[in-house]
């Protein structure tokens, strides 16, 4: 599959950021297996710094074209793992895309939540990033400029 209009988004990829116990993924493009195992690999790398502290994690999804279907349990694993690793909150940003929904969905429900976790979507990050300040999970002024004014790049 391929786009025509825009080659780089033929092909996935992803910015990580850390910030102390707050993770920032930013997928881009349309993701196979091979780049989502990459993301994987370097999430976990990622979460095991934080030494088994709760965390919480912003994902920016307007990039994100969709997802093959071998990717589904690969991410619903992860979502596993991820509860046995203390996450705590999880905040979605994109326009409401019904198909993207859907796969977002399918990946992420088949995992029972633990009552101690909370997702919620967001059509704008200033909105995500207030609802995690909430819940005590602050960025860096530094990541806090990125993430509210560059958040498309």
């Amino acid at each position: 599959m391929s786009n025509p209009a825009n080659p780089k988004l033929a092909k996935g990829s992803y910015q990580l950021y850390f910030d102390d116990n707050l993770v920032i993924t930013k997928p881009i493009g349309i993701w196979g297996e091979s780049v989502t195992a990459r993301y994987i690999g370097e999430f976990k790398r990622t979460i095991e710094k934080l030494n088994n502290r709760d965390w919480a994690q912003i994902l920016f999804l307007d990039r994100w074209v969709l997802g093959t279907p071998d990717i589904e349990p690969l991410f619903t694993e992860l979502g596993r793992w991820c509860f046995d690793n203390n996450l705590k909150y999880t905040a979605v940003v994109f326009s409401d895309y019904a198909v993207k929904q859907y796969q977002l969905d399918n990946m992420m429900n088949k995992n029972r939540f633990p009552e101690s976790y909370q997702r919620k979507n967001f059509d704008s990050p200033e909105k995500a990033v207030e609802w995690l300040a909430e819940k005590g999970f602050l960025l860096s002024d530094k990541l806090q400029e990125f993430v509210l004014h560059r958040n498309n790049k």
